[in-house]
């Protein structure tokens, strides 16, 4: 069987002019100070890939079917061999990796082509098929009752409709021959030695997904050679490295025996997971910067999503790292269920105390809160949170106009004050870095892998040319 896979993981969509300005300040000084503190990283990488749906393709091609793997950005290149491939009635199937935003895109380029010839799937991972996706999937005919939520060899078995050998999930997890373009073109950022989580954030999907363990390299070891001989930022993007305390261990073990270069490893961990002993155990296996899901700084919010951490245990967590050693990178999320106004001037003071201190080397402007529908309609209520019933679905993400207000016993936050106070804490988080660094953010250059959005597919109800 001829099988195309479209990613269309990563897309590019017109957002706001001022949060535009706002993220391009932030790169620009993110950027900065990763060169000062880290040293100089190459940016010159400017693809992005799903490790997800190259997992997919994995395990097809060892299936035995003939794969071919293809970005949506990629396809937009009207004499591209493979949009002839496509005409010409090549492939046998045509699979769209998406996720809600980019619904529009694949459907309209999936008519555009005139596939309905072809055997189209419309393909989400996961945690990601929601209500958002299916309503969105819904103003798109060509999709309909073709949409696939399975994860890993599940999904291979429902797209090719056969039931494939046990065999297919050993080895290395993905096959980076697949890609399309050699693999020192991409970004590095979705390494993994475990998927799932041990905690359950409501706010988070990871926990709620089931446990897969890769190796205790992640596979480092198969693409370093392919990177070529510039300085790279690797990100291995766990929840949190190796899912737990002990696993950790044995995978900076096992990265010290294959790390032979001076690439610098990044990772996301739980702010309880972190003391002396796993601090040096990442620093020996090559581990710089170290990633923490602040969320927010009001310990109502922290309560009542179940974040199980208290801002004391946390400051004493970013103290330690900063004695170690380590650069820290910190999320945010506006918006959470329990926000109160009061929250958004309690982060903006603890944000730039903690930027101010150098407890945080990056603090991250921070992402809208999304409240997917996964997480129970009736539970959001109960936590205030009001989600409008004429929302577009298809512009569901972190970076769009909210989709909802907040409602306590005393007031009530419109999804405008939410999307005015993530902009203001955007201002004052670039602010705070630039002051610290004593730099002006119009003399920092831009890095030249900066994205707004994201890189790749441009979303919208029409399919644009280029």
């Amino acid at each position: 069987m001829k099988i195309l896979l479209v990613d269309a993981t990563f897309y590019k969509k017109k957002i706001d002019n001022d949060l535009k300005k706002l993220k391009e300040q932030y790169f620009k000084i993110k950027k900065h100070i990763q060169d000062k503190y880290l040293g100089i990283i190459d940016d010159s990488n400017t693809r992005i890939f799903s490790q997800g749906l190259l997992r997919i393709a994995t395990l097809m091609k060892r299936a035995g079917e003939d794969i071919e793997f293809i970005s949506l950005e990629d396809l937009q290149d009207e004499n591209l061999l493979i949009r002839k491939k496509i005409r010409a009635g090549y492939f046998d199937k045509i699979c769209f990796s998406a996720v809600t935003p980019t619904v529009p895109a694949c459907a309209t380029f999936a008519e555009y082509e005139q596939i309905n010839g072809v055997q189209s799937e419309f393909f989400i991972g996961g945690p990601h098929v929601n209500e958002a996706a299916r309503e969105t999937q819904k103003r798109y005919p060509i999709f309909e009752g073709k949409c696939v939520s399975a994860f890993e060899k599940d999904a291979v078995d429902t797209i090719l409709g056969y039931e494939t050998p046990e065999s297919i999930i050993y080895g290395d997890y993905v096959d980076f021959t697949i890609l399309p373009h050699p693999l020192q073109e991409y970004e590095i950022n979705n390494l993994f030695t475990a998927l799932g989580c041990s905690y359950n954030c409501k706010y988070c999907a990871d926990g709620r997904m089931p446990r897969v363990d890769n190796s205790l390299t992640g596979g480092y070891e198969n693409i370093y050679p392919l990177l070529g001989n510039k300085r790279r930022l690797i990100h291995f993007f766990d929840s949190n490295l190796g899912h737990d305390k002990n696993r950790l261990f044995q995978v900076c073990n096992a990265l010290k025996e294959v790390k032979n270069d001076d690439n610098i490893f990044s990772c996301n961990m739980r702010p309880e997971l972190i003391d002396e002993e796993t601090c040096t155990a990442l620093l020996s296996a090559g581990f710089r910067d170290v990633m923490i899901g602040i969320e927010s700084v009001d310990e109502l919010v922290l309560k009542s999503n179940n974040k199980g951490i208290t801002l004391s245990d946390l400051e004493s967590k970013l103290k330690l790292l900063k004695e170690m050693g380590f650069f820290t990178t910190a999320y945010t999320l506006v918006g959470m269920p329990s926000t109160s106004k009061k929250t958004f001037e309690r982060t903006v003071k603890m944000c730039k105390y903690f930027i101010g201190e150098r407890l945080i080397t990056d603090c991250k402007v921070p992402a809208i809160y999304v409240p997917y529908p996964r997480d129970n309609f009736d539970y959001l209520a109960e936590l205030g949170v009001e989600i409008n019933p004429k929302a577009n679905w298809s512009d569901y993400d972190r970076k769009s106009f909210p989709v909802f207000n907040l409602r306590s016993s005393n007031e009530i936050i419109t999804a405008e004050e939410i999307w005015e106070a993530n902009l203001n804490i955007h201002r004052e988080i670039i602010s705070a870095m630039c002051q610290r660094e004593g730099v002006n953010i119009e003399n920092i250059r831009k890095p030249l892998n900066y994205h707004t959005s994201n890189l790749y597919g441009i979303v919208g109800d029409g399919y644009e040319e280029h």
